[in-house]
């Protein structure tokens, strides 16, 4: 069920913001993970 809803929310809008004349963006994602996978590579 949550592969669905995945599915469904890809397409919502997510950008809060923009920067650098709007060739980037912000969003309000949650970021947890990229820590975790910093850390699992840490120790090189």
């Amino acid at each position: 069920m949550s592969h669905i809803l995945d599915r469904l929310n890809f397409l919502a809008k997510k950008n809060t913001g923009t920067f650098a004349g709007g060739h980037g963006v912000t969003t309000s994602e949650n970021r947890d993970w990229e820590d975790a996978y910093r850390k699992r590579w840490q120790h090189d």
